[in-house]
């Protein structure tokens, strides 16, 4: 008996990876997902090393204030792996009216998806970029951080006020991420705007 509960454990365990699911995109929204999953990805796991070469450069800081840097990269890494393909969430594209508040994205946990706003198909600037939407999204569901605080203003002010608290406030992780020193970031990957 114990053999057979052993087979189906393993079984299971070696099933290939659950494929993606994006319900209700247009189409041209497809491509865009996928280029900020893939650029999430890559910034993140850029995160990690900047963060294990330089646990105490004022980028961290500034971020998590006096955080220890274990607390970071356990969210960090948990995070990566909620982001390689076959780990995602599910995603769905979400209409103006499901949006209200002005958000870009949400996160439901029963059951697990990520809700695109039309806001996150927008203009992007050097903040809120999709990756970094996406991420701070997927922190809520990998490692369970808060809304804590909203925008950067507002993030850094956390750090530094209440660091244990910047270390759960998915905005932190966006925004450490999104601007990362440019030595330590990688290049920006390549996607086309939908109209």
């Amino acid at each position: 008996m114990r053999r057979l509960i052993l087979a189906a454990i393993l079984s299971v365990l070696a099933l290939p990876a659950a494929a993606e699911r994006i319900v209700g995109c247009r189409a041209d929204h497809g491509p865009v997902i996928a280029a900020a999953w893939r650029e999430a990805e890559a910034r993140v796991d850029a995160a990690i090393r900047f963060l294990n070469a330089n646990p105490d450069h004022p980028h961290v800081r500034e971020w998590f204030g006096t955080t220890p840097a274990p607390a970071i990269r356990g969210v960090l890494k948990i995070s990566l792996y909620r982001l390689q393909h076959g780990r995602r969430p599910e995603v769905e594209c979400l209409s103006e009216k499901a949006c209200v508040g002005g958000f870009f994205a949400t996160a439901r946990f029963q059951p697990e998806r990520i809700g695109l706003c039309p806001r996150f198909f927008g203009p992007e600037g050097q903040v809120d970029r999709r990756f970094g939407i996406l991420l701070h999204e997927v922190t809520h569901l990998a490692a369970g951080t808060q809304d804590r605080a909203y925008g950067p203003r507002a993030s850094r002010e956390l750090a530094r006020r209440n660091p244990s608290a910047a270390a759960t406030n998915a905005d932190n992780f966006e925004y450490f991420v999104e601007l990362l020193p440019d030595a330590a970031a990688p290049p920006p990957a390549t996607s086309k705007q939908p109209r």
